[in-house]
């Protein structure tokens, strides 16, 4: 089956959007949003015979295509079986880590190969055929006010500028009245170059005179845009990737002269993932979940030389969300700290403050569209922001070593462990007051309920978090402070919100009425309540209990519960009481929305308990992704949502990435020097991508089997482990 998919950059906007359902690839220089559709015509032609990928109207499409992925690609295999002939075409958008050069440069290569199919010639079978690689852009779609395209020996030279303004995404109207687009036209150029065998050029692209198994046409697709195009805090920004080319012809020669090293480091960090013991529905939903992130991704240099780094919130397009960030944060500590790194810093500044409740609170957001200025996000979720900051602090220095950011941020982690803690009126340890969360489309029980048990959990596991960094720079008093902030809220948690065998959505049974934070001064009563005068779904079983858990199983850090075998309880009853048909709702009372990053973040809370909730359920999101992106789905890449919402476009099924720890159990705490495994399944091969180094391209791997006494493992590259 073929579905609709994205190939990216990191922080620099090019992509190309797959939508066979639609017969067209969307692109621009400039990612989602302000693309287009291209009739895409890559196919073969044998005598007055045409057959091409399902991308254009313009002519009859293979009968048979398959589609594969990796980390960095996606493949069309394409066979014509009356003619013995099978076309290849590899779309590969370059990547490895912490190279920020190579991972943010506009740049992908298109690989086109023929092979002869079966064994047995037919009369009609031919030995040679004509390889296409032609494009028509509808530049009106894609905002261009202006388009100049020719020819030059090898290459086609196209000049465009990209109106922001306009109001139309494609044929829907995406942005509200109140989001007003920028009055921006930006100069962009792209250059694709090709090379291969009989290679003719023209104004509409590419044609290849091949040979059945000759050696493979490769074209480059270089793209440059030198103007300032995000606005950070009143100041004009140009994309990262300006710093290292100062245009398109240094783009395409650097793409060119060095194809050979940034595709075998694409390829080194595709195999981490294709050599591991992962099941196909894990690698493809790794390599989708990956390009959808990438696509919404900014990576921009402020005037003073400081680099910006921020993510859409897909279709929403709010500017580094705290909590989807939060989601995704295992990428970062797996692969590139220095990115989370520059969002704590970034966070920094857009604390705010309210009047019922002392110290400070982290905004939800930082701004929308091409805009970084202030939350932009209808209503703040206090209690959840300031706790997903800290764990992601902590997260970050334990991962690194590096307190720096620590040290530099202390101020800001008091003020906010002290709204955490005035934040519970009633003394109990679960904050009252600031607690609408992100689950934006859940029940009220769920989204915004007094005293609930997820943001009771997750204020311990985040004072747990400060208590360690509290003692690490001398200050015992705070430490012990922050503990007993631990101790109230599990003692709470063990007394008042266990029921036998799961914990309830929230403690406030007496509960009379609820603040609706979509509706400032509005109060829900009655419609909330059931008979008894309680909130509906307090007490269901719900995958939301342990979703603050997981840094601190990251780098072994003790859990803040006195009772980690009720938490196993918990997880596996909720599981059971809340599974849909891709995943578990929201809640056993509330099957209005599915999330599937937070059914990936609480499947890796449950391995490093000993559970494997991966395996029964990753390929249920995997098939989900595919059903909505085939020809019967809404499409839009990764949608995060099964049910009434669409979060399409998103960028959280990166959370997936999280599965190379949790899969292996795998510890890290390099302040210590700890460094433990605990695999969840078996036969394991993993690899240790936290232990890289990635200059020298070299990664440990963990191998477990099972052997006559027990489990048995196994770690190269020995010199990498912690000391």
């Amino acid at each position: 089956m073929l579905y609709e998919t994205i190939l990216s950059k990191l922080g620099s906007r090019m992509s190309l959007n797959f939508r066979p359902q639609a017969q067209a690839v969307w692109y621009s220089p400039l990612g989602r949003y302000y693309d287009g559709p291209m009739d895409l015509r890559v196919g073969l032609r044998v005598g007055n015979e045409v057959r091409c990928l399902p991308f254009t109207s313009r002519h009859p499409h293979f009968e048979e295509i398959e589609q594969h992925l990796t980390m960095t690609s996606v493949l069309y295999r394409a066979t014509w079986r009356a003619k013995g002939l099978r076309l290849e075409a590899e779309f590969i958008s370059p990547f490895y880590p912490q190279d920020e050069k190579l991972a943010t440069a506009p740049v992908m290569y298109v690989r086109l190969s023929l092979h002869r199919f079966g064994q047995a010639p037919l009369d009609t079978w031919v030995d040679e055929a004509e390889v296409l690689c032609e494009m028509t852009w509808d530049a009106g779609a894609a905002g261009v006010t202006a388009l100049k395209e020719r020819v030059e020996g090898n290459t086609l030279h196209r000049v465009m500028q990209i109106d922001l303004a306009r109001t139309e995404i494609g044929t829907q109207a995406f942005f509200a009245p109140s989001l007003e687009p920028p009055e921006m036209r930006l100069a962009c150029e792209d250059l694709l170059q090709a090379e291969g065998p009989g290679l003719q050029t023209g104004l509409d692209g590419f044609r290849f005179r091949m040979k059945a198994d000759d050696e493979p046409a490769w074209l480059t697709w270089a793209c440059h845009t030198p103007d300032p195009i995000l606005e950070v805090l009143g100041e004009k920004t140009a994309f990262k990737y300006t710093q290292f080319f100062c245009s398109v012809r240094e783009i395409l020669a650097y793409a060119t002269k060095h194809r050979e090293q940034i595709l075998t480091r694409t390829r080194f960090f595709d195999s981490l993932f294709q050599a591991a013991t992962l099941t196909a529905a894990e690698r493809d939903l790794h390599a989708f979940g990956f390009q959808s992130y990438l696509a919404n991704t900014w990576w921009t240099v402020r005037p003073d030389g400081r680099d910006w780094y921020s993510v859409w919130e897909g279709c929403c397009l709010y500017h580094s969300t705290v909590d989807v960030e939060y989601n995704m944060a295992p990428f970062y500590l797996l692969f590139w700290p220095r990115l989370l790194e520059l969002e704590i810093d970034a966070w920094a500044d857009f604390a705010l403050s309210r009047p019922d409740v002392a110290g400070k609170y982290l905004s939800h957001d930082l701004g929308v569209r091409h805009q970084v200025s202030a939350q932009a996000y209808p209503h703040a979720m206090e209690i959840e922001e300031n706790c997903n900051y800290l764990l992601m602090l902590f997260g970050l220095w334990r991962v690194t070593g590096d307190d720096a950011a620590v040290r530099r941020h202390w101020a800001l982690v008091r003020d906010f462990v002290t709204f955490l803690q005035d934040a519970d009126k009633s003394g109990n340890g679960f904050p009252q007051v600031g607690v609408a969360n992100t689950i934006d489309d859940a029940s009220p029980a769920v989204q915004f309920s007094h005293e609930q048990t997820y943001l009771a959990v997750k204020t311990a596991a985040a004072c747990r978090a400060v208590a360690v960094m509290a003692a690490h720079l001398g200050e015992a008093d705070f430490a012990a402070c922050c503990e007993a902030s631990v101790a109230k809220i599990d003692a709470t948690l063990q007394s008042e919100a266990w029921l036998g065998d799961h914990y309830a959505v929230c403690i406030d049974q007496g509960l009379t009425e609820v603040a609706d934070p979509w509706n400032p001064g509005r109060v829900l009563t009655s419609e909330v309540l059931d008979n008894e005068g309680r909130i509906r779904g307090w007490d269901a079983y719900s995958l939301y209990t342990s979703l603050g858990l997981l840094t601190l199983q990251m780098t072994g850090t003790a859990l803040p519960l006195s009772d980690p075998g009720r938490l196993r309880q918990d997880l596996l009853r909720a599981a059971e009481q809340s599974r849909g048909p891709y995943g578990c709702f929201h809640s056993s009372a509330d099957h209005s929305n599915e999330w599937i990053s937070m059914n990936l973040h609480r499947d890796f809370v449950a391995a490093y308990l000993g559970l494997d909730l991966i395996t029964p359920h990753t390929g249920l999101y995997w098939n989900f992704e595919v059903h909505n992106n085939s020809a019967t789905g809404r499409g839009g890449c990764f949608a995060d949502t099964y049910g009434g919402n669409f979060l399409h476009y998103y960028p959280r099924g990166l959370t997936s990435i999280g599965m190379l720890a949790a899969l292996g159990g795998v510890q890290l705490d390099r302040v210590s020097g700890f460094f433990r495994v605990a695999p969840v399944r078996l036969p394991l091969r993993l690899a240790l991508v936290q232990l890289a180094d990635w200059q020298a391209m070299r990664v440990p791997w963990l191998t477990a089997e099972i052997a006559a006494e027990g489990t048995e493992i196994e770690i190269s590259e020995q010199d990498l482990l912690p000391r």
